[in-house]
C-alpha cells in the first residue's frame, strides 16, 4: 500500500519533480519485486509480455514509416481514398471495423491485418486528430472474428474439441461480436474526445 500510495503521488506530482511517469512505473514495479510483494516468478508469469511487445512494436510503427518515407507515398498516392473516410471518428471508427472484417478475408492471420491497416491509415490519424491508439485498438479488437473455416485454426480446433458449439453458431456469435464492436466503438467517442485521444 506504501508503495502504491508514493506511486501515485509521484504520478500526480511529475509536473513539481519532473519525473517521468514510466520511469516512476519502472521503479515501483522494481521495488514490489525487491520487497517480495509481487515476486519474481509472478511477474515474469502473469504479464501478457508477448501482448506488451506487439502493441509496443505497432506503437513504434509511425517512426520507421517516418523515417523509411512510408508517410509520404501513402498519404500521395492513398490521400484521394481515405480523406473522406477519415473526417469525422463517427464515419472513420464503424468503417474501419467492417473493414477489418472485411479484409480478414483476404488476410488470414489477424496481426498481419493489423499492421497493413496501420500502415495505410497512420500517415492520416494525426491531421485528422485521431490517436494512433485508437485505430490499433479497433483494429486488434475486430480482427479476432471468423466467419469461414480457413480464418483461424485454432478456434476451429477449440469448437472441436468443446463438442456444445457447432461452427454455425459460432459465426452467429462472430455476428453479434461485431455488432457489439460497432456499438462499443460509437459510444466510447465522447470518453475519447473528452480523453483527448480524439481532437
Amino acid at each position: 500500500i506504501i508503495i502504491l500510495v508514493l506511486k501515485f503521488i509521484l504520478w500526480e506530482t511529475t509536473g513539481l519533480t519532473g519525473l517521468d511517469s514510466n520511469m516512476i512505473t519502472i521503479l515501483v514495479i522494481v521495488a514490489l519485486i525487491l520487497s517480495n510483494v509481487l515476486p519474481v516468478n509472478e511477474f515474469q508469469g502473469s504479464v501478457p509480455w508477448t501482448l506488451i511487445i506487439f502493441v509496443g512494436t505497432m506503437l513504434s510503427v509511425p517512426n520507421i514509416m517516418s523515417a523509411v518515407g512510408w508517410n509520404d507515398w501513402i498519404a500521395t498516392n492513398l490521400g484521394f481514398l481515405v480523406a473522406p473516410v477519415i473526417s469525422s471518428p463517427w464515419i472513420f471508427l464503424p468503417f474501419l471495423i467492417i473493414f477489418t472484417v472485411l479484409i480478414r478475408f483476404v488476410l488470414i492471420d489477424p496481426t498481419a491485418t493489423l499492421v497493413l491497416l496501420t500502415a495505410v491509415f497512420l500517415p492520416f490519424l494525426e491531421p485528422a486528430g485521431i490517436s494512433p491508439y485508437i485505430m490499433v485498438f479497433i483494429c486488434y479488437v475486430s480482427a479476432s472474428v471468423f466467419f469461414v473455416p480457413y480464418q483461424c485454426s485454432v478456434y476451429l480446433g477449440a469448437i472441436k474439441l468443446m463438442d456444445r458449439i457447432t461452427f454455425k453458431e459460432a459465426q452467429q456469435v462472430c455476428a453479434v461480436y461485431v455488432v457489439i464492436c460497432l456499438i462499443g466503438a460509437l459510444a466510447s467517442i465522447p470518453l475519447w474526445y473528452a480523453l483527448g485521444y480524439l481532437t
